[in-house]
């Protein structure tokens, strides 16, 4: 959530608990509130690939494929916010102000 309102990209292989993919959705769900808040909430991103402990080719096409939105406006493709199942936390418990008071 520091991060925001700067694009954030969070890259994850479902089956790498090296990485922690689970806390991986956590911390991406929990910052969400911040980064709406912030008025960024669609640059707040994650992307989950079946597979390991390994950076391969569809990461690098993920991570290139967030910078040409955070930088050139871009579209998505489809792919990315998708969290695994479970997406309804339960780790946290707070959330934003309902608006930006600007103070």
């Amino acid at each position: 959530a520091l991060v925001a309102p700067r694009a954030l990209l969070s890259l994850d292989g479902l089956g790498d608990q090296w990485a922690n993919p689970e806390g991986t959705k956590e911390t991406y769900l929990a910052a969400m509130p911040v980064f709406a808040f912030l008025g960024a909430g669609d640059k707040n991103l994650c992307w989950f690939r079946e597979g390991g402990h390994d950076l391969v080719e569809e990461d690098w096409r993920a991570l290139l494929d967030a910078a040409d939105f955070a930088f050139f406006g871009k579209p998505l493709p489809a792919g990315f916010n998708a969290v695994p199942a479970g997406a309804a936390s339960t780790h946290f418990s707070w959330s934003a102000p309902a608006e930006n008071s600007g103070k």
